[in-house]
């Protein structure tokens, strides 16, 4: 009975720690492509501008990606559908009630005023809305290569 205990919350730890690693590998690849991506094609950056806010930005993406991929589950668990189109609206809105308040936060630290900030986080709901189906999708495979699949990724 002990060594089953034991095996169950071994198991369970494991389980845990991949899907905290799943997490935070999507989140920070993810940012760091489509961040760049936009920078550069978008806001016209240098290159050298655009690595340096990714490097930037990877801290504040290891710092809340495990937090995003529990509040995504919680809201899956919620409303369940086999819907692809109520699944896509469902991960769409969770990205971007989660993003903006994060987003503010930098923008705060970054030292923008109010206007710059509503000026900031209403273009780049635009963007959240283009990503938040995508990023869901790249979460729910990077959950699969971990090894860890819950209900809300299929």
């Amino acid at each position: 009975m002990k060594k089953v205990i034991k095996s169950t919350y071994s198991d369970q730890m494991s389980n845990q720690a991949r899907l905290f690693l799943a997490d935070t590998v999507a989140m920070v690849i993810f940012s760091f492509t489509t961040g760049m991506v936009i920078e550069l094609l978008i806001a016209g950056m240098t290159l050298t501008q655009s690595l340096t806010s990714r490097i930037l930005a990877i801290p504040v993406n290891l710092f809340t990606a495990r937090p995003y991929g529990l509040y995504r589950d919680f809201f899956f668990k919620k409303k369940r559908s086999r819907n692809p189109i109520i699944k896509g609206a469902i991960d769409i809105l969770i990205f971007i009630s989660f993003q903006i308040p994060v987003y503010i936060f930098v923008l705060m630290f970054a030292g923008a005023n109010v206007g710059q900030i509503i000026k900031a986080c209403s273009s780049v709901i635009v963007f959240f809305i283009i990503l938040g189906r995508p990023y869901g999708l790249f979460l729910g495979f990077c959950r699969t290569i971990f090894g860890v699949e819950l209900k809300s990724d299929k």
